[in-house]
Protein backbone atom coordinates (compact mmCIF):
# COMPACT_ATOMS: atom_id res chain seq x y z
CA UNK A 1 0.00 0.00 0.00
CA UNK A 2 2.86 2.39 0.81
CA UNK A 3 4.60 1.58 -2.47
CA UNK A 4 1.35 2.06 -4.36
CA UNK A 5 0.78 5.40 -2.62
CA UNK A 6 4.24 6.71 -3.48
CA UNK A 7 4.22 5.50 -7.11
CA UNK A 8 0.72 6.93 -7.56
CA UNK A 9 1.81 10.24 -5.99
CA UNK A 10 4.74 10.74 -8.38
CA UNK A 11 2.87 9.62 -11.50
CA UNK A 12 -0.23 11.62 -10.59
CA UNK A 13 1.82 14.72 -9.87
CA UNK A 14 3.70 14.21 -13.15
CA UNK A 15 0.36 14.10 -14.99
CA UNK A 16 -0.37 17.55 -13.55
CA UNK A 17 2.51 18.97 -15.60
CA UNK A 18 0.82 21.43 -18.03
CA UNK A 19 1.51 19.36 -21.17
CA UNK A 20 0.54 15.99 -19.66
CA UNK A 21 -2.44 17.53 -17.88
CA UNK A 22 -3.85 19.11 -21.04
CA UNK A 23 -3.14 16.04 -23.16
CA UNK A 24 -4.13 13.21 -20.80
CA UNK A 25 -5.33 14.10 -17.29
CA UNK A 26 -7.75 17.00 -17.80
CA UNK A 27 -10.58 14.64 -18.74
CA UNK A 28 -10.58 13.17 -15.22
CA UNK A 29 -10.74 16.66 -13.71
CA UNK A 30 -13.88 17.62 -15.59
CA UNK A 31 -15.57 16.53 -12.37
CA UNK A 32 -14.69 19.25 -9.84
CA UNK A 33 -16.93 17.53 -7.30
CA UNK A 34 -16.22 13.87 -8.07
CA UNK A 35 -18.79 11.11 -7.96
CA UNK A 36 -18.01 7.41 -7.76
CA UNK A 37 -18.27 6.75 -11.51
CA UNK A 38 -15.80 9.59 -12.21
CA UNK A 39 -13.01 7.38 -10.87
CA UNK A 40 -13.04 5.63 -14.24
CA UNK A 41 -13.59 8.77 -16.31
CA UNK A 42 -10.08 9.21 -17.68
CA UNK A 43 -7.96 9.10 -20.79
CA UNK A 44 -6.88 5.44 -21.35
CA UNK A 45 -3.16 6.31 -21.15
CA UNK A 46 -3.70 8.30 -17.96
CA UNK A 47 -5.78 5.48 -16.47
CA UNK A 48 -3.22 2.80 -17.38
CA UNK A 49 -0.21 4.70 -16.06
CA UNK A 50 -1.55 6.49 -12.99
CA UNK A 51 -4.16 4.01 -11.79
CA UNK A 52 -3.28 0.54 -13.01
CA UNK A 53 0.52 0.93 -12.95
CA UNK A 54 0.83 1.76 -9.24
CA UNK A 55 -1.66 -0.99 -8.44
CA UNK A 56 0.42 -3.64 -10.25
CA UNK A 57 3.88 -2.73 -8.98
CA UNK A 58 3.52 -4.11 -5.44
CA UNK A 59 2.16 -7.55 -6.39
CA UNK A 60 4.77 -7.87 -9.15
CA UNK A 61 7.69 -7.02 -6.85
CA UNK A 62 6.38 -9.18 -4.01
CA UNK A 63 5.35 -12.07 -6.30
CA UNK A 64 2.00 -12.34 -4.53
CA UNK A 65 -0.34 -15.29 -4.72
CA UNK A 66 -3.09 -14.73 -7.33
CA UNK A 67 -5.84 -14.81 -4.68
CA UNK A 68 -4.01 -12.10 -2.71
CA UNK A 69 -3.72 -10.02 -5.88
CA UNK A 70 -7.45 -10.33 -6.62
CA UNK A 71 -8.35 -9.34 -3.05
CA UNK A 72 -5.94 -6.41 -3.28
CA UNK A 73 -7.50 -5.30 -6.59
CA UNK A 74 -11.01 -5.60 -5.14
CA UNK A 75 -10.00 -3.43 -2.18
CA UNK A 76 -8.44 -0.89 -4.55
CA UNK A 77 -11.62 -0.67 -6.63
CA UNK A 78 -13.74 -0.14 -3.54
CA UNK A 79 -11.24 2.43 -2.21
CA UNK A 80 -11.15 4.35 -5.50
CA UNK A 81 -14.92 4.38 -5.69
CA UNK A 82 -15.24 5.53 -2.08
CA UNK A 83 -12.79 8.46 -2.38
CA UNK A 84 -14.64 9.65 -5.48
CA UNK A 85 -18.03 9.32 -3.77
CA UNK A 86 -17.73 12.34 -1.49
CA UNK A 87 -18.39 10.21 1.58
CA UNK A 88 -15.89 9.18 4.24
CA UNK A 89 -16.21 5.46 4.91
CA UNK A 90 -14.46 3.88 7.91
CA UNK A 91 -11.26 2.10 6.97
CA UNK A 92 -10.81 3.93 3.66
CA UNK A 93 -8.85 7.05 2.72
CA UNK A 94 -10.44 10.40 3.41
CA UNK A 95 -12.70 11.46 0.52
CA UNK A 96 -12.28 15.10 1.59
CA UNK A 97 -8.61 14.93 0.53
CA UNK A 98 -9.53 13.84 -2.98
CA UNK A 99 -12.40 16.32 -3.21
CA UNK A 100 -9.91 19.05 -2.31
CA UNK A 101 -7.60 17.81 -5.07
CA UNK A 102 -10.43 18.14 -7.59
CA UNK A 103 -11.24 21.64 -6.28
CA UNK A 104 -7.67 22.96 -6.40
CA UNK A 105 -5.89 20.70 -8.94
CA UNK A 106 -2.42 21.21 -7.40
CA UNK A 107 -2.71 19.76 -3.90
CA UNK A 108 -3.32 16.31 -2.42
CA UNK A 109 -1.93 14.03 -5.15
CA UNK A 110 -1.56 10.78 -3.19
CA UNK A 111 -4.00 8.09 -2.12
CA UNK A 112 -3.18 7.78 1.55
CA UNK A 113 -1.53 11.17 2.04
CA UNK A 114 2.03 9.92 2.55
CA UNK A 115 3.46 11.52 -0.60
CA UNK A 116 1.62 14.75 0.18
CA UNK A 117 3.02 14.79 3.71
CA UNK A 118 6.58 14.19 2.48
CA UNK A 119 6.40 16.88 -0.22
CA UNK A 120 4.18 19.41 1.55
CA UNK A 121 1.34 19.22 -0.95
CA UNK A 122 -1.05 18.71 1.98
CA UNK A 123 -0.30 22.03 3.74
CA UNK A 124 -3.15 24.06 2.20
CA UNK A 125 -5.60 21.22 2.85
CA UNK A 126 -4.55 21.06 6.52
CA UNK A 127 -4.75 24.86 6.84
CA UNK A 128 -8.25 24.87 5.36
CA UNK A 129 -9.36 22.19 7.81
CA UNK A 130 -7.84 24.07 10.76
CA UNK A 131 -9.71 27.20 9.67
CA UNK A 132 -12.94 25.21 9.43
CA UNK A 133 -12.43 23.93 12.97
CA UNK A 134 -11.81 27.46 14.28
CA UNK A 135 -15.07 28.74 12.80
CA UNK A 136 -17.16 25.98 14.41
Amino acid sequence: MVLRDMVFYYLHRLFHHPFLYATFHKKHHEFTAPIAVSALYANPIDFALTNVGPLLIGPLILNCHPVTVWLYFAEAIIETTSVHSGFNFPGFPNADMHDYHHETFNNMFSLLGLGDYIHGTDIKFKQRNMNKEKTK
